[in-house]
C-alpha cells in the first residue's frame, strides 16, 4: 500500500531516478500504432482511432504511483484509504489496470482501474473506475490518449469470511456517459512513457507517475 501513498520524499525521488532511466531506453516508443506499418488499414493514419500494440493490452498490476491512483483519489476511496492506513485487519490490495480493445467501438480502448479495500469487520469491497482511452487529437504526441471515464462501481467481495457467491457490482454512471459528446465527462490526457513485454509507465497530464507490472 506504501507505493501508492504519500510517503518517503527520498525513496520516491530515487525511484522516479530508475523511471526516467527505463523511459529513455523504451523499446516502444508508438505504442498506438500498430497498424499503421502492419496492414493497409489506412483508418489510424487519419487519427480515427487508436490501434495499440499487443504488449499494451491485458491486466497490469499497480507497483508504484506517486500520488495515489484515479481510484485510491475518489471520495469514497479516501475514507477507506485513510482506515487501512491505522487498523489492524485493513488493508489495500490488488490495483489493477485492465487493458482491452473495444470490440463495439474499433479504435477505442477501454480500461477498468480497480482496487481492493480490506476494512476488517465491515467486509472487503472492490472499488472500480472505468473508462475509454480515445485519440488525444494531432496535436498531442503519438504516446498520448485521451482517458475519457464514465462509470464507477462497487462491489462487497467478503464479509468476515469469503462470500460463497460473488455479489453484484453496484454502478454508478458519471456525468455525460452514454452520450456521444465529450464535453461534461471527466476526462485527462495520458501518456504511455514506457512498454515492453513486462513493465509499463504512464505519465498523467498533472505530473503524476504510474509504474505497472505486467500480471
Amino acid at each position: 500500500m506504501s507505493a501508492v501513498l504519500p510517503g518517503n520524499v527520498e525513496a520516491k525521488r530515487r525511484i522516479l531516478q530508475v523511471i526516467q532511466q527505463l523511459e529513455l531506453q523504451n523499446p516502444t516508443p508508438d505504442p498506438f500504432q500498430e497498424s499503421r506499418s502492419s496492414n493497409n488499414d489506412t483508418s489510424s493514419s487519419r487519427g480515427d482511432g487508436l490501434n495499440p500494440v499487443a504488449e499494451l493490452l491485458g491486466d497490469w498490476e499497480l507497483v508504484y504511483a506517486n500520488n495515489g491512483t484515479v481510484v485510491t483519489r475518489t471520495g469514497f476511496a479516501q475514507g477507506l484509504v485513510q482506515l487501512a492506513g491505522k487498523l489492524p485487519g485493513f488493508g489495500l490490495t490488488d490495483i489493477v489496470q485492465s487493458l482491452y480493445v473495444d470490440e463495439e467501438h474499433p479504435g477505442c480502448v477501454r480500461s477498468t482501474n480497480q482496487a481492493e479495500f480490506a476494512l476488517g469487520p465491515f467486509g472487503s469491497w472492490r472499488v472500480a473506475i472505468r473508462g475509454s482511452w480515445l485519440p488525444a487529437g494531432q496535436q498531442q504526441p503519438s504516446d498520448t490518449v485521451l482517458v475519457v471515464f464514465d462509470e464507477f462501481g462497487v462491489q462487497l467481495t467478503g464479509w468476515l469470511v469469503k462470500l460463497p457467491r460473488q455479489l453484484p457490482e453496484v454502478g454508478i454512471r458519471l456525468p455525460g456517459s452514454g452520450s456521444k459528446q465529450q464535453q461534461g465527462r471527466p476526462a485527462a490526457l495520458w501518456r504511455t512513457s514506457y512498454l515492453d513485454g513486462a513493465y509499463r509507465v504512464g505519465r498523467g497530464s498533472s505530473g503524476n507517475v504510474f509504474l505497472f507490472r505486467r500480471r
